[in-house]
């Protein structure tokens, strides 16, 4: 992040998930005096994603990330969830199915009309109502029903014990009347204009453009020291950086190396922060290349990760084995990962009966060892990176062809050709102020996007108060030539994100709550 000193899960049916970097950097700019165009109390700041909707039942900010919306619960900077429209920590029954949350009193929407326990069952009624078609009703399919115990009350009904409950409970809630008539909430005039008891409002949505938020005068916490948050998007990397060097933004989030070029700029500073990100590659199983667990086991060993971070984000990372990042520590298994070997990957592809041919590409049985990778042609980073990882197959005798493609061109192909995916916790126009801007912490914090990151799923067999329970599979991962270690499950666990399972050793995902391409 560089700044300047003032301050929706996608299934694909891929069996193998090769894991490159995990990110770990980002950057923010502004100069040692105030902020410019909105004058001394705002701030002007270049994202390079926009959302659709701004309503959360379509996905705006679930995690407690957003500033308009609050949900009944956040995450403070060490992840811990924090009562937020709650009053205090939720009660469960002894039984772990019904859980009982007391609500603050005194707090309004934006609009003025009085939060109670009304908007809290109408919010996640909706969400099991087909009839609203919200896009994350899946993740909360374990609600059964949601009741008013009087105006300051909830009950929650569940249809299974489910002990991390609170941390489901980060859903902005939204007012009751915006729910009165079941109709897709893609019709909802709250996407475009939305009505929250967050900190900040919507004073102006410019889509394709700009963003302009307001500090809400009546907000139920502190008064946001930022007044004016204004948020340009722009999603070209080397675009945001020029237009940061021209003074437009008080700061910026740019790619490692993107960001490291700016140390000279006068006024501003480089800010890098862990975060939950990783780039990927997706491998699709029905391929005739790609689903040969021996050719995926080959590649993920003929990766040279710490190449990639050195070259592509200048140091700013670690190496990825599994889709949980190691800041996610409670979650991650340092166990499973792959060592940098081509001499096995070349072995591994021997002993298969891939033969290198007169061109330097393998074949076996008349099948030539060659796919396509698409990566987004707007996304530096990942346009890097994919050329790294084709530049490591080719190593040992495997042809990737690249194509930089836009989404709506990726989507359909991906049961069939490879991708250089992302996850991460959900963007959103709000994010910028998540952590310098928000009730808690001064504008002139300057480490903006995922400080400490929100986790970006919560395994239902997970007890929020130990780590997950690892043990061996039962059998090896999808024909992997080593067993692996585990959350829970096996490598069949189900998943409704970008894999399945990891190659040989990687562990295997649960149930994702939020992990969701930032392209």
């Amino acid at each position: 992040m560089v700044s300047r000193r003032t301050g929706q899960a996608r299934a694909i049916p891929v069996l193998v998930l090769l894991g490159c970097v995990a990110l770990a950097a980002g950057a923010c700019a502004v100069p040692e005096g105030s902020g410019n165009a909105t004058g001394d109390d705002g701030l002007v700041l270049a994202e390079a994603y926009e959302d659709e909707s701004l309503h959360p039942l379509l996905g705006h900010g679930q995690e407690g990330a957003s500033k308009i919306f609050d949900g009944l619960y956040d995450y403070d900077a060490d992840r811990a969830l924090r009562p937020a429209l709650a009053a205090e920590p939720a009660r469960a029954s002894a039984d772990g199915t019904t859980w009982t949350v007391p609500l603050r009193s005194g707090v309004v929407f934006h609009n003025g009309s009085p939060f109670t326990a009304d908007d809290v069952v109408a919010t996640y009624r909706a969400l099991a109502d087909p009839r609203y078609a919200s896009t994350v009703a899946s993740k909360y399919e374990v609600i059964d029903a949601v009741h008013a115990v009087d105006d300051h009350t909830v009950r929650f009904e569940l249809a299974e014990a489910y002990r991390p409950l609170p941390h489901l409970l980060t859903l902005g809630i939204v007012p009751g009347e915006s729910l009165a008539e079941p109709e897709p909430l893609e019709n909802s005039p709250l996407g475009s204009d939305p009505i929250g008891t967050g900190p900040y409002e919507l004073a102006e949505w410019r889509k394709g453009d700009r963003m302009v938020l307001t500090a809400n005068e009546r907000y139920w916490g502190a008064a946001p020291q930022v007044r004016t948050l204004t948020v340009v998007f722009a999603g070209d990397d080397n675009t945001r950086a020029q237009r940061l060097r021209a003074g437009e933004f008080d700061g910026a989030s740019l790619p490692p190396a993107l960001a490291e070029s700016m140390r000279d700029l006068d006024g501003y500073r480089v800010v890098h922060h862990r975060t939950a990100d990783y780039r990927t590659v997706t491998l699709p199983s029905q391929h005739p290349v790609t689903g040969d667990p021996t050719v995926r086991t080959a590649l993920n060993h003929a990766v040279d990760r710490e190449g990639m971070i050195e070259a592509i984000l200048a140091g700013h990372g670690v190496p990825a084995h599994t889709p949980i990042p190691p800041v996610l520590e409670e979650l991650h298994e340092p166990r499973a990962e792959f060592t940098f070997d081509r001499a096995q990957a070349r072995r591994i592809l021997d002993d298969a009966g891939w033969r290198v041919g007169s061109d330097g590409v393998r074949m076996r049985e008349g099948t030539r060892a060659a796919f396509t990778l698409m990566y987004p042609a707007d996304d530096s980073v990942r346009k890097l990176f994919a050329q790294a990882f084709a530049s490591d197959a080719e190593a040992v005798g495997i042809d990737v062809s690249l194509e930089g493609l836009g989404w709506e061109a990726i989507d359909p192909r991906m049961a069939t050709d490879a991708s250089c995916s992302a996850a991460a916790t959900r963007s959103n126009p709000t994010w910028w102020p998540t952590r310098c801007c928000t009730r808690r912490t001064a504008a002139t914090a300057t480490t903006i996007r995922a400080t400490t990151p929100i986790p970006m799923w919560t395994p239902r067999w997970t007890r929020p108060e130990r780590p997950p329970v690892t043990r061996r599979a039962p059998r090896s991962c999808a024909g992997c030539s080593a067993r692996s270690t585990t959350t829970r499950d096996s490598c069949s666990s189900r998943s409704s994100t970008t894999a399945t399972c990891c190659a040989t050793a990687g562990a295997a995902t649960g149930p994702s709550s939020n992990r969701t391409r930032t392209g």
